[in-house]
């Protein structure tokens, strides 16, 4: 038990005038982000029977008030980057990237050419793919893959200095 007092938390006459999200208790990560349209967009990673699960909610207007909604979220999804100007969210899962308009929650694109082992926005419509076998360009909104290395990688990661990339390869 822990009391609250003075300005510890926001005190009102009517619980649907602060939106919320209830998240599990196991949530491990949370991605907070405002789509070009000022809406914020709550996405959590928790665990559940041992893997990854992803949920996502986007704040609405129902009956006159702000609340979070649940969103649709591909169902192996695993990790999410979202692009610079908040406009487009990946969702990668093992076997694919998806990208998904962050107003419209409409899928834009997907890449399922290799596995994948790790995605970074190149640009307004550009993901760098990184895969089992290469690193690839791919333009979402045309479907346009342009390899730029071959690659071997499974897992990677960053060193404890944060300054070199580690990397598991197959080969």
């Amino acid at each position: 038990f822990c009391p609250l007092n003075g300005d510890d938390y926001v005190s009102v006459t009517n619980p649907s005038l602060l939106p919320w999200v209830l998240l599990p208790g196991n949530t491990g990560a949370i991605t907070l982000f405002w789509t070009p349209g000022n809406t914020p967009v709550v996405v959590a990673c928790s665990l559940q029977d041992g893997r990854r699960v992803l949920k996502a909610w986007k704040m609405s207007t129902v009956s006159g008030n702000r609340i979070f909604v649940p969103l649709a979220v591909p169902e192996q999804a695993t990790r999410t980057v979202v692009s610079r100007t908040g406009d487009s969210i990946a969702f990668i899962s093992p076997l694919s990237v998806q990208v998904f308009d962050s107003e419209t929650w409409e899928e834009r694109g997907v890449y399922r050419d290799q596995p994948v082992v790790s995605v970074v926005w190149g640009g307004p419509a550009q993901l760098y793919v990184g895969g089992t076998d290469s690193v690839v360009l791919w333009n979402y909104s045309n479907g346009a893959v342009s390899p730029l290395i071959a690659s071997s990688v499974r897992t990677f990661g960053w060193d404890e200095t944060g300054t070199r990339v580690l990397a598991e390869t197959s080969r």
